[in-house]
């Protein structure tokens, strides 16, 4: 029987992928014309994770790896309850390749190809923010901000998609993410909780909860896809060089 994980793996990827010295940051809307959000700043990156995914029937659970170079490169390797390395992907600014060590077989998805797939606008820049917890644009000072009990939710619009930012007011850290392609309603909503220091000067989301509600192209039928991600262990690495070990065997076929 073919192994489930994939082509799975590959959407369970591109949905993948503040100092403890000083007080947590708190919005005063008074005082202060910036939003000053706590983001990740680092050289290299890599966590131990557990990934529950579910669509419709589909369920998979599997231990992954992961290692990002900030700005250029998220690798990962699965690994499902049978205990060896299911598939191993990388990441980059041009598209995602994924190998299903036990099918002997791998996969090659552009950013073009992943975006009409899902009916939704996919690139690394998303991938990266959406894994570390951080805001998917960068937010400027002119953009419109409604302040609510726990959080500043920042409305940002890039042609016909909105990205709601909830920050929390008592963390500076995003807290949620509602991302809306207006002309098909296909959303992508992400909660982040857990919150710990890794390494003394950064605050990370241990949980998250992915949900993406899309439309196939051409059909009016929907899909529900959740992902559950659950960091064990989380470590910065600032100046010290990161392996990435990855190579597609030459009797892989291409699927």
């Amino acid at each position: 029987m073919k192994n489930r994980l994939l082509p799975q793996a590959g959407l369970i990827a591109l949905i993948l992928f503040v100092s403890c010295n000083r007080k947590l940051a708190y919005f005063d809307f008074l005082e202060r014309n910036k939003l000053d959000v706590q983001e990740i700043n680092f050289d290299y990156f890599s966590t131990k994770t557990k990934i529950n995914y579910t669509e419709g029937d589909n369920k998979i659970n599997a231990s992954a790896n992961i290692r990002i170079r900030k700005d250029s490169i998220i690798w990962f390797s699965l690994t499902p309850a049978l205990g060896i390395e299911a598939a191993r992907g990388i990441i980059t600014k041009d598209s995602l390749v994924v190998v299903d060590r036990l099918n002997k077989v791998y996969f090659v998805y552009t950013y073009a190809a992943l975006s009409e797939k899902y009916n939704f606008n996919i690139d690394y820049e998303l991938l990266e923010s959406i894994f570390l917890g951080n805001p998917p644009r960068n937010i400027q000072e002119n953009e419109r901000v409604v302040r609510e009990t726990d959080y500043a939710m920042v409305e940002q619009k890039e042609g016909e998609v909105t990205f709601n930012n909830y920050i929390s007011t008592k963390t500076s850290k995003l807290e949620k993410l509602s991302i809306v392609d207006l002309p098909t309603t296909n959303t992508l909503n992400i909660t982040y909780s857990d919150f710990q220091v890794v390494d003394e000067f950064h605050i990370f989301p241990f949980q998250s909860l992915i949900s993406l509600v899309y439309n196939k192209p051409g059909t009016s039928e929907a899909f529900n896809t959740q992902i559950e991600i659950e960091h064990n262990k989380a470590d910065v690495e600032d100046g010290k060089k990161m392996k990435f070990p990855f190579n597609i065997p030459q009797k892989y076929e291409r699927k």
